[in-house]
C-alpha cells in the first residue's frame, strides 16, 4: 500500500460503496466505515419467521441496457451477467369503485385504460401522456459531474433533453394536489392522489412513469439485501477495507483540509481525501465543519413546507393465499384512521410472489405495505415512550392486517403479521433523517433539483448520496458515488479511469 493516497469513505450504503469501487479503480487505498452491522445502508432487508423482508426496493431505474445508469450497475455488480431482472409493466393496479384500474408503463395502454375509464377527461389525459413522452428524453450525468463539463459537453448532454427540460420547467412548479384539479372525474383525481402524495410536484410522477415507459425499471432477483452484498463484495475484492460497526463521530479539519476521522472509541484515522456518503442530517451535525449548520442542506431541514421528509412505515405479512396471478402492486382504499400523526386512508400492497428466490416458508407469499408518512408522523412516533411505541406498532399492524383480510377475503389464519418498521427504525439503524427512505420530497417550492458534491472551503472533501438530488434513491446514490470518486481522482491524479462496461477499454494505471 506504500505510496498510494488514502481515501476514507464514511457511510457503507450504495453511494459509499460505489465511490469506494471507483476510487479503487483509480489506484487509491480505500477504507470505508459503516455504523451498521451490514453494508448497504437503506438498500437492505431482514428476516422474520423464515421469510426475507425487502426493506427497500420496489424497482431499480437503470435496468435497460440503453440506460445511462446501466453501465454503472454492471460495473459495481448490481446487475452482474446472468442475473434475472423482473420487468415492471405497471406502476400499480388500483381498486376504483368495483373495478381495478391499471397504470401501465406502456403509454398506449395507459392512455386507453384511463380514457375508457374516464372518457370525460379525454383531453387532460392526452396532455398527461404527452408530458410523460417528453420526460422520456431525460438524461443522467453518469460520466462526470455537470459542473465539470465544458460548454461543448454540456451542449451534447443537454440539447437532446430540451423537450424534457421545457416540461420540467412547467411541471416542477405544479403540485399533484393542484394538477388533479384539471380532471373532472373525482375518482381519477383520487387515483393520482393515491399514487403520489399531494405535495409532490408533478415532475416526480412523470419521471417515474417515463422509466416504466422505457422499460427501465426492473426488479433484480434476490432483492435489496443481495444487491448490497454484491456491491460490498465487489468493493472488498478490489482491495477495499470495509469496517462495519464503526461509527464515525467527527472529522478533523486543518487549513481547509480534512485530515482524518475520529471513531466512536476516539481513535483517529488519517486520510489524504475524504468522501462523506452518509445521511446528510448526521453529516451536518457531526461531520462537516461548523458552518455547515448554515448550509443549504441545513436550511432545507428547517423548511418542512418546501422540503418535507420522505418517510414511511414498512409492514410485512405472510399469506397462504395463491398470489401468482395477483398484481405486483395493488392499492385499495380503506376507512381513514389516524395514529400519532400517521394518516391511513389507502393501502399500497406489494406482492412478492414473482421472485421465487426470496426466502419464505413453503406455501407462503410475502406481502409488504409501505405507508407514506409526513413529518408529523415521525414527530408523533418519535415522542412516544417505549411502551406506547410498541403498542402503537401493534395497533397499526392490526389495522393494516384487517384491511388486507377484508380486501382479499382472507380468514385470520390466512394472513400472518411479520413485522412493522417505523421511521424510528430506519433512524436507529441508518441515521436516516426522520427515518426517510429517500431524500426530501420534490415539491413546487424547491429552488433547484441537484446540488454539487462539494463543500466550500474544504479542498479534499467530496459528498455523495441520495441527498444531492430530489427525491433521491439508489440511482442518485450510484451516480453521485461515481462523481465523488471522479472529483477525488481528478484532484489527486489529474485524470479519472472509467471502467464501466460501455466505456472504451483502458490499461490500468
Amino acid at each position: 500500500m506504500s505510496g498510494r493516497k488514502k481515501v476514507i469513505v464514511i457511510g457503507g450504503g450504495i453511494a459509499g460503496l460505489t465511490a469506494g469501487i471507483y476510487c479503487l479503480d483509480n489506484g487509491f487505498d480505500v477504507d470505508l466505515y459503516e455504523k451498521h452491522v451490514l453494508p448497504g445502508g437503506q438498500c437492505t432487508g431482514w428476516y422474520r419467521n423464515g421469510a426475507f423482508i425487502d426493506g427497500c426496493l420496489h424497482w431499480l431505474i437503470g435496468t435497460n441496457p440503453n440506460s445511462d445508469l446501466y453501465p454503472i450497475w454492471r460495473h459495481i455488480d448490481i446487475l452482474p451477467p446472468g442475473l434475472c431482472v423482473y420487468p415492471t409493466n405497471e406502476l400499480t393496479a388500483l381498486r376504483v369503485g368495483e373495478k381495478t384500474l391499471h397504470l401501465y408503463g406502456d403509454l398506449d395502454q395507459l392512455k386507453e385504460e384511463l380514457t375508457n375509464a374516464f372518457p370525460e377527461d379525454k383531453k387532460p389525459i392526452a396532455s398527461f401522456i404527452r408530458a410523460i413522452k417528453a420526460y422520456e428524453r431525460v438524461r443522467i450525468p453518469t460520466k462526470k459531474p455537470l459542473d465539470r463539463m465544458n460548454l461543448f459537453e454540456l451542449m451534447r448532454f443537454g440539447i437532446p433533453m430540451l423537450p424534457m427540460v421545457f416540461a420540467y420547467l412547467k411541471y416542477s412548479k405544479i403540485s399533484i394536489e393542484e394538477y388533479v384539479e384539471r380532471f373532472q372525474n373525482k375518482q381519477l383525481r383520487d387515483v393520482f392522489l393515491r399514487t403520489m402524495r399531494e405535495d409532490y410536484s408533478v415532475h416526480s410522477l412523470l419521471y417515474v412513469l417515463q422509466a416504466l415507459s422505457r422499460k427501465d425499471a426492473g426488479v433484480p432477483e434476490g432483492g435489496s439485501l443481495e444487491i448490497a452484498r454484491r456491491v460490498a463484495a465487489k468493493f472488498t475484492s478490489l482491495g477495499g477495507r470495509l469496517h462495519l460497526k464503526q461509527e464515525v463521530r467527527s472529522v478533523v479539519y486543518e487549513k481547509k483540509m480534512a485530515k482524518g476521522i475520529k471513531l466512536d472509541d476516539g481513535v483517529f484515522k488519517p486520510c489524504d481525501d475524504l468522501i462523506i456518503a452518509c445521511d446528510i442530517n448526521y453529516a451536518v451535525n457531526h461531520l462537516l465543519p461548523e458552518k455547515a449548520k448554515e448550509s443549504f442542506f441545513a436550511k432545507r431541514m428547517d423548511d418542512v413546507k418546501a422540503y418535507p421528509a420522505n418517510t414511511g412505515f414498512t409492514l410485512s405479512f405472510l399469506t397462504s393465499k395463491d398470489m401468482i396471478s395477483f398484481p405486483k402492486q395493488y392499492d385499495f382504499p380503506c376507512e381513514e384512521k389516524e395514529l400519532h400523526g400517521l394518516v391511513v386512508n389507502h393501502i399500497p400492497l406489494r406482492n412478492h410472489s414473482f421472485d421465487q428466490s426470496l426466502m419464505r416458508p413453503k406455501g407462503k407469499t410475502l406481502l409488504t405495505v409501505l405507508l407514506p408518512a409526513k413529518d408529523a408522523a415521525y414527530e408523533g412516533w418519535n415522542a412516544l415512550t417505549p411502551e406506547l411505541y410498541l403498542a402503537a406498532k401493534t395497533t397499526l399492524t392490526n389495522l393494516v392486517a384487517e384491511a388486507i383480510r377484508h380486501e382479499l377475503h382472507l380468514s385470520p389464519e390466512e394472513l400472518e403479521p411479520l413485522d412493522c418498521a417505523t421511521p424510528c427504525t430506519y433512524e436507529r439503524y441508518c441515521n436516516a433523517y426522520k427515518g426517510s427512505y429517500m431524500s426530501f420530497i420534490a415539491t413546487k417550492f424547491n429552488k433547484r433539483l441537484m446540488e454539487k458534491g462539494t463543500f466550500p472551503g474544504i479542498k479534499n472533501l467530496a459528498l455523495c448520496g441520495q441527498w444531492l438530488m430530489l427525491p433521491g434513491g439508489i440511482p442518485i446514490a450510484g451516480f453521485s458515488g461515481k462523481n465523488a470518486a471522479y472529483r477525488i481522482s481528478k484532484r489527486e491524479n489529474g485524470r479519472f479511469w472509467d471502467y464501466d462496461e460501455s466505456a472504451p477499454l483502458k490499461s490500468k494505471p
